[in-house]
Protein backbone atom coordinates (compact mmCIF):
# COMPACT_ATOMS: atom_id res chain seq x y z
CA UNK A 1 0.00 0.00 0.00
CA UNK A 2 2.71 2.48 0.98
CA UNK A 3 4.27 4.05 -2.08
CA UNK A 4 1.41 3.24 -4.43
CA UNK A 5 0.04 5.92 -6.69
CA UNK A 6 -2.60 8.10 -5.06
CA UNK A 7 -1.59 7.09 -1.54
CA UNK A 8 -0.24 9.61 0.99
CA UNK A 9 3.27 9.51 2.38
CA UNK A 10 3.67 7.45 5.56
CA UNK A 11 4.00 9.18 8.90
CA UNK A 12 7.54 9.54 10.29
CA UNK A 13 8.57 7.06 12.96
CA UNK A 14 7.86 8.64 16.36
CA UNK A 15 10.84 9.41 18.59
CA UNK A 16 11.13 8.35 22.20
CA UNK A 17 9.66 5.55 24.29
CA UNK A 18 6.13 6.93 24.49
CA UNK A 19 4.62 7.25 21.03
CA UNK A 20 2.29 10.24 21.16
CA UNK A 21 0.01 10.94 18.23
CA UNK A 22 0.61 14.25 16.46
CA UNK A 23 -2.01 16.29 14.63
CA UNK A 24 -0.41 15.12 11.41
CA UNK A 25 -0.74 11.47 12.52
CA UNK A 26 -4.42 12.04 13.31
CA UNK A 27 -5.02 13.76 9.97
CA UNK A 28 -3.34 10.92 8.07
CA UNK A 29 -5.29 8.29 10.00
CA UNK A 30 -8.58 10.05 9.28
CA UNK A 31 -7.65 10.43 5.61
CA UNK A 32 -6.74 6.76 5.23
CA UNK A 33 -9.80 5.49 7.06
CA UNK A 34 -12.40 7.82 5.58
CA UNK A 35 -11.20 8.43 2.02
CA UNK A 36 -9.46 5.14 1.35
CA UNK A 37 -12.22 3.12 3.01
CA UNK A 38 -11.26 -0.16 1.41
CA UNK A 39 -8.04 -0.35 3.45
CA UNK A 40 -7.80 -2.81 6.31
CA UNK A 41 -6.35 -1.74 9.65
CA UNK A 42 -3.26 -3.82 8.86
CA UNK A 43 -2.79 -1.91 5.61
CA UNK A 44 -3.30 1.41 7.39
CA UNK A 45 -0.64 0.38 9.95
CA UNK A 46 1.92 0.25 7.09
CA UNK A 47 1.68 4.05 7.01
CA UNK A 48 2.59 4.31 10.72
CA UNK A 49 5.98 2.74 11.48
CA UNK A 50 6.18 1.65 15.12
CA UNK A 51 2.39 1.45 15.64
CA UNK A 52 0.16 -1.60 15.57
CA UNK A 53 -3.10 -1.89 13.69
CA UNK A 54 -4.90 -2.29 17.02
CA UNK A 55 -3.45 0.95 18.39
CA UNK A 56 -4.56 2.80 15.29
CA UNK A 57 -8.04 1.31 15.39
CA UNK A 58 -8.50 2.27 19.05
CA UNK A 59 -7.22 5.80 18.36
CA UNK A 60 -9.58 6.26 15.44
CA UNK A 61 -12.65 4.76 17.08
CA UNK A 62 -12.28 6.47 20.46
CA UNK A 63 -10.77 9.86 19.57
CA UNK A 64 -11.19 10.68 15.90
CA UNK A 65 -14.29 9.08 14.44
CA UNK A 66 -17.16 11.50 14.04
CA UNK A 67 -19.50 11.10 16.95
CA UNK A 68 -22.45 12.82 15.39
CA UNK A 69 -25.70 11.12 14.53
CA UNK A 70 -28.04 12.47 11.92
CA UNK A 71 -31.48 12.66 13.48
CA UNK A 72 -34.23 11.13 11.39
CA UNK A 73 -37.84 12.29 11.57
CA UNK A 74 -38.65 9.11 13.57
CA UNK A 75 -35.97 9.93 16.14
CA UNK A 76 -37.20 13.50 16.52
CA UNK A 77 -40.78 12.26 16.86
CA UNK A 78 -39.76 9.73 19.49
CA UNK A 79 -37.99 12.37 21.54
CA UNK A 80 -40.92 14.74 21.29
CA UNK A 81 -43.23 11.96 22.50
CA UNK A 82 -40.79 11.17 25.28
CA UNK A 83 -40.76 14.80 26.45
CA UNK A 84 -44.57 15.02 26.32
CA UNK A 85 -44.98 11.84 28.37
CA UNK A 86 -42.37 12.93 30.89
CA UNK A 87 -43.97 16.38 31.18
CA UNK A 88 -47.43 14.92 31.73
CA UNK A 89 -46.16 12.64 34.50
CA UNK A 90 -44.31 15.51 36.14
CA UNK A 91 -47.32 17.81 35.97
CA UNK A 92 -49.68 15.14 37.29
CA UNK A 93 -47.46 14.32 40.24
CA UNK A 94 -46.27 17.77 41.20
CA UNK A 95 -49.29 19.93 40.55
CA UNK A 96 -52.17 17.54 41.22
CA UNK A 97 -50.74 16.51 44.56
CA UNK A 98 -50.84 12.76 44.07
CA UNK A 99 -48.89 10.01 42.43
CA UNK A 100 -51.15 8.56 39.78
CA UNK A 101 -50.10 4.92 39.34
CA UNK A 102 -52.47 4.42 36.41
CA UNK A 103 -50.91 7.41 34.67
CA UNK A 104 -47.44 5.91 35.25
CA UNK A 105 -48.51 2.58 33.76
CA UNK A 106 -49.86 4.29 30.64
CA UNK A 107 -46.73 6.42 30.36
CA UNK A 108 -44.47 3.38 30.75
CA UNK A 109 -46.40 1.49 28.06
CA UNK A 110 -46.14 4.51 25.75
CA UNK A 111 -42.41 4.74 26.35
CA UNK A 112 -41.91 1.08 25.49
CA UNK A 113 -43.57 1.69 22.14
CA UNK A 114 -41.16 4.51 21.26
CA UNK A 115 -38.21 3.81 19.00
CA UNK A 116 -35.55 4.93 21.47
CA UNK A 117 -32.50 3.20 22.83
CA UNK A 118 -32.48 1.18 26.04
CA UNK A 119 -30.49 3.82 27.94
CA UNK A 120 -33.29 6.30 27.29
CA UNK A 121 -35.84 3.77 28.58
CA UNK A 122 -33.84 3.24 31.75
CA UNK A 123 -33.56 6.98 32.39
CA UNK A 124 -37.25 7.52 31.79
CA UNK A 125 -38.33 4.63 34.03
CA UNK A 126 -36.06 5.87 36.81
CA UNK A 127 -37.57 9.36 36.49
CA UNK A 128 -41.12 7.99 36.39
CA UNK A 129 -40.72 5.93 39.53
CA UNK A 130 -38.56 8.35 41.50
Amino acid sequence: MVGREGMPEPAPRPKGPKLKFTREDDALLIQLKETKNNLTWKQIAEFFPGRSSGTLQVRYCTKLKAKTTAWSDDMVGSWLSFVQILASVYLAEHFCGSKNHEHRAVATANLKSLKTDSVTHIIVIVVLFY
